[in-house]
């Protein structure tokens, strides 16, 4: 069975707004084939996602050139963890994480894009035994009264600055590999 159709949105940022108050919406117009072996609503939601990171970031002083990073360096900063594009307050680092202690960042906001594997991430909350370990960013040892989020291949999640989060379980799948795409705000 093969089904077709066309999803429409619409963006804009609204003048005089500061990052941290960003409102936005995102335009996209997409037509689809769906077949049965493909779920259908992921990649929309996607790639919707991505799209507003990329609204958001036009806001923030998005960097006026373009960066190109070849599939090889993206696989290698897999393997070991590292930044891919680092300019004018926006980060892309490829990651891949077994679990580790909260944090919270004071000017960093991030939108996670999950490439494989799946874990139990914890957004919001208090911070539990919190120090600062480096200007603007705090470390803890675990979330209290936290939300938690089922993340899966194609999954992507947006962290706010000032918001605690932390990778919790990664035990079904040994880890989580996903792209981090930080913001900097002032």
């Amino acid at each position: 069975m093969v089904s077709t159709g066309m999803m429409e949105c619409e963006s804009y940022i609204e003048e005089g707004t500061t990052f941290a108050s960003l409102r936005f919406r995102t335009t996209l117009i997409m037509n689809y084939v769906h077949s049965k072996e493909t779920p259908l609503m992921k990649y929309p939601v996607a790639l919707a996602a991505i799209l507003s990171t990329a609204a958001l970031a036009t806001a923030a002083s998005f960097p006026q050139r373009v960066h190109y990073i070849d599939h090889d360096k993206v696989a290698a900063a897999f393997v070991k963890g590292g930044r891919i594009i680092e300019d004018q307050g926006l980060i892309v680092i490829a990651q891949r994480v077994v679990g580790r202690g909260s944090e919270m960042h004071d000017n960093t906001n991030h939108v996670f894009i999950i490439m494989d594997g799946e874990a139990e991430f914890i957004t919001g909350g208090k911070l539990v035994d919190p120090k600062a370990t480096d200007p603007g960013q705090t470390r803890g040892t675990g979330i209290e009264g936290g939300v938690s989020h089922h993340l899966t291949k194609g999954d992507v999640i947006t962290i706010p600055a000032k918001t605690p989060h932390q990778w919790k379980d990664t035990s079904k799948t040994g880890s989580v590999g996903y792209f981090a795409v930080n913001l900097e705000s002032n």
